[in-house]
């Protein structure tokens, strides 16, 4: 089955009917909630799930409805830990150590949330913020979610022509791009 769009979002515990309607679900792990997925639900049917470039499944998606069935994304818990609260400084720290290591965070109100990974957790002892470890669906920010850079209308952008001069600094281009270094190693006056 094919599905291309989340009709909408209802978390609801598993296996409880909505409507009467059967609901099966996928479960996912946090990792595999992107735009682009291809698994089996818990009934056994093949789902793929491609959604538009700026939207991303998450716990509770409803991918479809029909009569009889809903088909929904559980994302499963994992151990995670839960950094904070602590002083801002502090959580900035470790949110900027984490992003340093490329490690995905939950930011939810003033905690930090992550995956348990070593590396990680050495900065939170060194930092020595309060944190505890749970079972819970994670679901990272994304910043590019968050944030949204546009054009000022003074810039402008432009096409550069082929037929356009090269700075005098710069040797000109060899006619035979075919012969590749060698040519430009003729025409170049650095190199004799």
């Amino acid at each position: 089955m094919w599905c291309d769009r989340i009709l909408y979002n209802q978390s609801r515990p598993p296996n409880e009917p909505a409507h009467g309607k059967l609901v099966d679900y996928i479960d996912v792990d946090w990792q595999e909630c992107t735009r682009v997925l291809k698994k089996r639900s818990r009934h056994g049917e093949e789902i793929r799930v491609v959604l538009p470039r700026d939207q991303r499944l998450k716990h509770g998606d409803i991918v479809h409805e029909d009569d009889e069935r809903i088909i929904a994304v559980n994302v499963l818990p994992i151990a995670a830990v839960i950094a904070g609260p602590g002083s801002i400084p502090s959580l900035l720290t470790l949110v900027l150590e984490l992003g340093n290591l490329h490690w995905p965070t939950q930011i939810s109100g003033s905690q930090v949330i992550f995956p348990e990974h070593e590396p990680a957790m050495e900065v939170l002892r060194r930092l020595e913020l309060p944190s505890m470890r749970d079972q819970l669906r994670f679901e990272p920010t994304a910043i590019s979610s968050v944030l949204r850079v546009g054009l000022s209308d003074e810039i402008q952008v432009s096409r550069k022509c082929e037929h356009a001069t090269a700075p005098a600094a710069f040797p000109p281009l060899p006619k035979d791009r075919a012969r590749g270094r060698e040519a430009f190693e003729e025409v170049s006056p650095t190199r004799r």
